[in-house]
């Protein structure tokens, strides 16, 4: 179901409620390192800041690519969601007219999103994650060939996804971290694929 301009409205009407999102999404079992509390995280008056009753703080931009930043969260939500829910993309230009930033700021808000949406992050799966793989070849009928010859004539694809992680579709041997416990299907030409020091299953 999509999410409508209207919901994203509603959700997030000011920045505020847009970092109580992400105190949500990243302290939702928050244990005091200091006092061992349990959420007991309260909002820190004209700052993007958490705090327990001992005194301790914590941040929800902290790591993020919203730290720091002198554009307003809620602004960088919105584009996010635009971002999203545009299927066949939006320019620098349109964000910097529809949210009032300048063109050097849209661009840059962008990147950083599309370097977000990259759920693989650019480091190889697995280690103390069980890796899934599977294949699709696509094109059209190959004349003359038949089962796994006519896949090959076609462009290979494989996904590889982390259990409860990131997901890739890519070369496998690259970036799948040797050790790591892979979960394949029957298909018999997968023996002849570099996975050599990965357990297969």
């Amino acid at each position: 179901m999509k999410f409508t301009i209207r919901q994203f409205n509603d959700r997030f009407p000011t920045s505020d409620s847009c970092l109580e999102e992400l105190k949500e999404l990243r302290y939702s079992n928050f244990i005091c390192p200091k006092c061992q509390r349990k959420n007991m995280l309260s909002k820190i008056a004209g700052r993007p800041q958490y705090q327990c009753p001992c005194g301790y703080q914590a941040s929800p931009l902290a790591g993020t690519i919203f730290n720091k930043s002198r554009t307003d969260l809620r602004t960088w939500f919105y584009v996010m969601y635009v971002m999203t829910q545009t299927g066949a993309g939006i320019s620098a230009k349109s964000i910097q007219r529809e949210t009032g930033v300048t063109y050097k700021c849209a661009f840059r808000m962008m990147h950083q999103i599309r370097d977000l949406m990259d759920e693989s992050g650019g480091k190889p799966l697995g280690g103390n994650k069980i890796v899934e793989i599977d294949e699709a070849y696509l094109g059209g009928v190959v004349k003359g060939e038949t089962g796994m010859a006519a896949a090959k004539a076609k462009g290979g694809v494989q996904g590889m996804v982390e259990r409860g992680g990131r997901i890739r579709i890519t070369n496998i041997k690259a970036n799948v971290k040797p050790g790591s416990t892979v979960m394949i299907d029957q298909l018999s030409t997968y023996r002849d694929l570099p996975y050599q020091g990965y357990p297969l299953h």
